[in-house]
């Protein structure tokens, strides 16, 4: 049986209260253990609402709850920047968030990605995103043709 969005919206409000509990259920907790820290970082670099939202895999009204609680700037709103000829996907990007936050050595990061990039490329990348890597010693190499990208349940709260 499939419902349009009118009849989802009459049988919610059709549903007594202690149905309500099964319609909505409770947020999830925060599976990202770096998403403050990461968060708070990429706002104070200047990252957007949209770049913090499609990187981080957020909803607009989980970011805004997060930066309220964390009692963030807020970001702006402006769109993001039109890629480039050498520009990074958006994938690509999401990917070495990950594996720099996982501690793997830019140069394997730089090796995993669709498009190759050197590890400097890795490096700038991610400071101006104003994420920082762990590290020297906290860094490994893992083979790069093991690394994936993350799922989107890993790391949205």
């Amino acid at each position: 049986m499939t419902f349009t969005g009118v009849d989802r919206l009459r049988e919610e409000e059709e549903a007594p209260a202690a149905a309500s509990f099964f319609l909505h259920p409770p947020p999830a907790p925060v599976r990202f253990p770096f998403l403050d820290h990461l968060l708070g970082c990429m706002i104070a670099a200047g990252q957007g609402v949209h770049a913090l939202c499609l990187f981080l895999h957020l909803s607009r009204d989980t970011l805004e709850a997060h930066i309220v609680r964390l009692r963030l700037a807020t970001p702006h709103d402006r769109p993001m920047r039109k890629a480039g000829a050498k520009a990074w996907s958006i994938p690509d990007t999401i990917l070495a968030i990950f594996l720099r936050l996982a501690g793997v050595h830019p140069e394997t990061i730089g090796q995993a990605l669709s498009q190759p990039r050197s590890a400097n490329a890795v490096r700038t990348k991610l400071r101006r995103m104003g994420i920082r890597g762990p590290g020297r010693k906290e860094l490994f190499k893992p083979e790069p043709t093991s690394l994936h990208a993350p799922d989107a349940g890993m790391i949205t709260c």
